[in-house]
């Protein structure tokens, strides 16, 4: 069943409701735009999974978001990460933390000899690092020919031992972007129990969008946007005999603007209300974002909601909505 979408742009002094009929009475999103005072600069999820807002000038703001309709509300900024950041931590980079045998991870070993600079700034980390639960300290150092091109490691319990991997990007100088699976041994030692194959050309690289059980089979998918600044292709992978299995896939989606930091272009959240997990991405353009489901294993898409500014920040759920910032300023709602 396709899902009632509404789509509201609002300005920041007061909430702005769609004029027309709501999405539930016609089944087509419902749109309203205001010209904000302050622009969206940043979209974060808080320690609590909702949104923060950040607007020029530094003032932070959280949404309230019904059909289609948002308010806001002045917010102190999120709080602080709890510890300092380890020594070394890559430039723009965050560090995962974990409830398992992981306690955290991060990248670290910042260097400029891949030279691709999708991420930014031209560093990447030639180090993955993680401290686990009993405070011992692991890490993996790459040879001069690779990268971890990427800003944060992901944390995941994908064979279901109750022990965490970490998922991260690595980049080879001749053959491009593969996602890469961690895990703490037996013996201690941080190692390689999985990857992707690598794309295949230099400079070609690779966005995840995260892990869930799409299909209810209770066994955990890995979402991944294959070059996403050219022709864009969401990929699911299967975690199966210790390998990851290449899955169904969707072209023209993209997850990340180029030389940008922010790499959260994406959601996973149940819109059609199935109790699964949907993909949601934004097209090639970023001009609209496009709502796939996975539940029968292939991608079938549940609605596509145009935009009238690219999509610039990370995208954040809220109950039966999302939230994030255009590239126009303002802050966008999708509700359902």
């Amino acid at each position: 069943m396709r899902p009632a979408l509404a789509a509201a742009f609002v300005a920041l002094a007061a909430a702005v409701t769609a004029a027309t009929p709501p999405a539930a009475a016609q089944g087509l999103p419902t749109i309203a735009v205001g010209a904000a005072p302050a622009k969206v600069v940043e979209v974060v999820r808080g320690p609590d999974g909702g949104p923060f807002i950040r607007t020029e000038g530094g003032r932070w703001l959280r949404p309230r978001v019904s059909i289609g309709h948002i308010s806001l509300v002045t917010a102190q900024a999120p709080p602080a990460a709890a510890l300092p950041p380890p020594e070394g931590l890559l430039p723009q980079s965050t560090v995962a933390v974990g409830g398992r045998d992981i306690a955290a991870a991060w990248l670290a070993g910042a260097t400029d000899r891949y030279g691709h600079a999708v991420l930014g700034d031209g560093l990447e980390a030639g180090r993955l690092a993680v401290e686990t639960a009993a405070g011992e300290r692991l890490a993996v150092d790459l040879p001069d020919a690779e990268v971890f091109e990427d800003l944060t490691p992901r944390l995941a319990d994908l064979d279901g031992d109750g022990r965490d991997e970490v998922l991260v990007v690595r980049s080879h100088r001749d053959v491009g972007a593969a996602l890469v699976v961690y895990g703490v041994t037996e013996a201690g030692a941080l190692a390689e129990k999985a990857a992707t194959p690598p794309l295949g050309l230099p400079n070609r690289w690779l966005n995840p969008v995260g892990v869930a059980d799409l299909d209810g089979d209770g066994a955990p998918e890995v979402v991944t946007v294959e070059t996403p600044h050219i022709g864009g292709i969401l990929r699911v992978w299967h975690w199966r005999d210790g390998r990851l299995v290449r899955g169904a896939s969707e072209g023209n989606v993209s997850n990340h603007a180029v030389r940008s930091p922010v790499l959260g272009l994406h959601a996973l959240t149940d819109v059609d209300g199935d109790g699964r997990p949907d993909v949601v991405v934004p097209n090639q353009s970023r001009n609209e974002l496009r709502i796939f489901s996975f539940a029968d294993g292939r991608p079938r898409e549940l609605a596509t909601v145009p935009l009238p500014g690219a999509v610039a920040t990370a995208i954040v759920p809220v109950p039966r909505g999302l939230v994030f910032g255009s590239t126009l300023g303002d802050l966008v709602a999708i509700s359902w």
